[in-house]
């Protein structure tokens, strides 16, 4: 049984492809980029904890939450979480991603990309949210660029927007910083 890939072109035969391939075969997050204090990859089933910690402290800010607003339980939770790595990654080639301490893979919130539904070009949204206990100490600061690196290296997106709450001022700053088109919210 072999990994359900076609390749249509040899110059898509990347060290990064390659890698991917080998993830997805194997079920192995995939690394997407580092910084120098942050590793930012693929989800695993192993932070569904501080995914829900993170939905509770977003609460009252559905943007800075990974799980619908109706996913209520652990179950749902837990559901909605392996099916994401099951199919996000593998479909879009994109998703939502962990940030973690490059010193002990402590887990210190969420960055990543979010098709835009309705667009005829291909947009996409990227989003970050920091758990409280690590916020102003700029990861997010970090995370952000790297990320966009990332997305002009290999996903080449026509372009990236983020929707922010007009009252998140730090959101707003750090996305300008970072020449993004803000639409708030």
């Amino acid at each position: 049984m072999g990994t359900p890939w076609m390749i249509l072109d040899a110059d898509a035969l990347s060290p990064f492809f390659l890698r991917e391939v080998y993830c997805r075969h194997h079920h192995i997050p995939l690394m997407i980029t580092t910084t120098s204090r942050c590793t930012i990859r693929e989800l695993t089933v192993k932070q569904l904890p501080e995914l829900l910690l993170l939905q509770k402290e977003n609460k009252n800010n559905p943007s800075g939450c990974f799980f619908p607003q109706n996913c209520c339980t652990t179950v749902a939770a837990e559901t909605f979480l392996l099916d994401y790595i099951k199919n996000q990654y593998s479909f879009y080639g994109y998703g939502i991603y962990g940030i973690f301490k490059k010193t002990d893979g402590t887990f210190l919130g969420i960055a990543g990309f979010s098709p835009l539904e309705n667009t005829e070009d291909y947009y996409v949204e990227i989003g970050y949210s920091i758990l409280k206990e690590w916020q102003r100490q700029g990861f997010a600061s970090e995370a952000l660029p790297a990320l966009l690196h990332f997305e002009k290296e290999y996903l080449r997106f026509t372009e990236v927007i983020t929707r922010i709450e007009k009252e998140n001022i730090v959101s707003i700053r750090l996305a300008k910083k970072n020449l993004l088109r803000i639409i708030t919210i």
